[in-house]
């Protein structure tokens, strides 16, 4: 087997040449085989001459057995000439095959992961907040727990500020229509992102339709939209009326006998999500400050798979939402530096879980599985269901894998602790602020 590679940039173009003897002596066994067992017009079974077999079957059989001998010797060439495709499962491949002169093989071209320097990072600094959570802090908790456990009673009386509508809207901006039906809305939350749409709404009764005009404001972010006539037609279904449960009629909603004790367990709640929100925050940072740093070329095959995502995501929403929020602006905007973002980040884990040697176990993977499905029914069901799926095992290994690169990196940066109220940790910009990497002083 004979192999080159021509290089340029991060594309490589691999030709292999194929055994002439192997080949050829593979495409005259099928070639016989396949002599015995067809029935062929005009000649009896197991007598057909080799030389019609060759002009009637050659190319299919030859280019048969050519993608076969591919798939076996293209691991071998890729390892002998130290090649990893950044994408194993899409190489672009093309047969070669020149029956006057007996050569046979084929050419692949892939991209390689770029060559990456994993920055030190000890002399980084960061910031961990430490939380104070005051009785206040609680009682607001407790406060959204019981509004989050309302219910609510259909009436027939007109709309009044906190009434939950059942309705349906078609929305036209730029003569551009579009629709969503049986949309839930709670009044005084400021639906639809434009000024004044709950108030067209109230007093309004159930079956009411309505037609009515609002001008998005000038400096809206959307530009499209901004100073914009809209035009809105609302067929009102159901008027709700909300109950918030007393603190007395909470306790046995959330199986807790006492105020004392619903307010323990609120409390070690809230200690467990600001833990979360903190260490969650704390990982983009360290990663941030390895992107911000570290440069090299993003293939471009793993771009266009980000790129690809991105779009199956964006075409599972509504095109009521898309046209109200304008996210086809928004994603056209962003999807170039989100998919450069994401290729990157996934090339950078890579490099520092080989980097450093982490790996992961069978038992860590186990007591994942097992912990997942302790939320169904069946768990013993979901447990047999993620090990009969490689991808399933596949992903949850990536995620741990990548867990454990960006604790082996927050172990390197310097951690400085501050102080910070309930207020600060919940709300992300903030939390974003506090918690920040500071660059060493040359």
């Amino acid at each position: 087997m004979q192999v080159s590679v021509e290089t340029e940039g991060l594309n490589r173009v691999v030709r292999v040449v194929l055994p002439t003897e192997a080949f050829e002596a593979e495409v005259d066994k099928r070639l016989r085989d396949y002599g015995r067992r067809s029935r062929i017009d005009g000649f009896r079974p197991g007598k057909v001459p080799m030389s019609f077999l060759k002009q009637r079957f050659g190319e299919e059989i030859r280019t048969e057995v050519l993608k076969e001998m591919a798939k076996t010797t293209l691991p071998d060439a890729l390892e002998q000439e130290n090649l990893h495709p950044v994408m194993p499962n899409r190489i672009d491949f093309d047969s070669n095959i020149n029956n006057k002169d007996r050569v046979y093989g084929y050419t692949v071209n892939f991209e390689v992961a770029p060559e990456i320097e994993i920055l030190p990072l000890n002399e980084y600094k960061i910031k961990r907040p430490v939380p104070t959570i005051t009785d206040d802090d609680i009682d607001s908790v407790i406060d959204n727990i019981c509004k989050a456990h309302s219910t609510w009673k259909q009436v027939d009386r007109p709309i009044t500020h906190g009434d939950q509508v059942i309705i349906d809207v078609v929305i036209t901006v730029d003569d551009e229509p579009s629709r969503e039906d049986q949309m839930k809305l709670i009044i005084g939350q400021e639906n639809m992102d434009v000024a004044g749409f709950d108030d067209q709404l109230l007093n309004a009764q159930p079956g009411e339709s309505l037609n009515f005009d609002l001008l998005f404001p000038e400096d809206y972010p959307v530009v499209r939209m901004a100073n914009q006539q809209t035009h809105f037609e609302v067929k009102i279904h159901e008027v709700n009326e909300r109950h918030i449960p007393t603190l007395d009629e909470l306790l046995p909603l959330v199986e807790v006998e006492s105020i004392d004790e619903l307010r323990k367990s609120v409390r070690l709640s809230v200690e467990e999500k600001l833990s979360g929100l903190i260490a969650d925050r704390m990982e983009r940072t360290v990663l941030n400050i390895l992107m911000d740093n570290t440069d090299f070329e993003v293939p471009k095959t793993l771009l266009d798979l980000q790129k690809q995502r991105f779009q199956q995501s964006f075409d599972s929403i509504s095109p009521f939402v898309k046209i109200i929020k304008d996210l086809e602006g928004l994603f056209n905007e962003r999807v170039d530096s989100e998919a450069f973002y994401e290729a990157k980040r996934l090339l950078l884990i890579q490099k520092v879980v080989d980097h450093y040697g982490i790996n992961t176990t069978d038992q860590e993977i186990k007591d994942i599985v097992v912990e997942m499905s302790l939320n169904y029914e069946n768990p013993q069901a979901f447990v047999k269901s993620v090990y009969d799926n490689d991808k399933d095992i596949h992903r949850i290994e990536s995620q741990l894998l990548e867990k454990k690169a960006i604790a082996h990196l927050l172990e390197q940066v310097q951690v400085e602790e501050i102080s910070a109220t309930f207020a600060d940790i919940t709300d992300p910009n903030t939390l974003r602020t506090l918690v920040s990497g500071e660059q060493p002083t040359s």
